[in-house]
């Protein structure tokens, strides 16, 4: 069913998770689109994976790799950023995000992280949930901590984190 979509609770009036469908991609491309300069400052590679409508509709349609859970993060009904899960083998998962500049300093990178490491525990194939920043991001490394992740490892320029998810 092409318009269903997985949404996860954040327990936060006014903030949704929704799992990306084909008519999200007008403003997720808008959303990328404002935020290139923002996007590519810690080396983050969605500014250069999605250089035009077309790209964000088709990572949408078929995506690249068909196992990553992906969901925009709606504030009052406006798209904010994108979280992700993606399986990497062994019963682990990793979280991804992003937030639009505008939107930073609002919260909502730690609630939708606190929502995905909720339904992690809910995951029947993951009992451990990864995270990385890059060793300046020191705002996303926040981020993991608050959502309960703990600092596992570190070098020049990724910051480590991890939490177990396991019941």
């Amino acid at each position: 069913m092409p318009n269903k979509r997985l949404e996860l609770d954040t327990s936060n009036e006014g903030v949704l998770l929704l799992e990306f469908i084909p008519n999200d991609a007008r403003p997720l491309f808008e959303l990328i689109d404002r935020n290139r300069e923002h996007l590519s400052q810690h080396g983050d590679e969605t500014a250069v994976k999605y250089p035009d409508f077309e790209s964000v509709l088709r990572s949408i349609t078929h995506p690249a790799n068909e196992q990553k859970i992906r969901l925009g993060i709606w504030f009052d009904g406006v798209l904010t950023g994108t979280v992700n899960i993606t399986p990497k083998g062994g019963y682990t998962s990793e979280i991804g995000y992003w937030i639009g500049s505008e939107f930073c300093g609002l919260g909502l990178a730690t609630i939708s992280t606190e929502a995905v490491i909720r339904y992690g525990k809910r995951l029947v194939n993951t009992d451990r949930m990864i995270a990385n920043a890059h060793i300046d991001n020191l705002a996303s490394q926040r981020v993991l901590l608050k959502a309960g992740m703990t600092e596992t490892r570190r070098d020049e320029s990724e910051v480590w984190f991890a939490v177990n998810t396991e019941s």
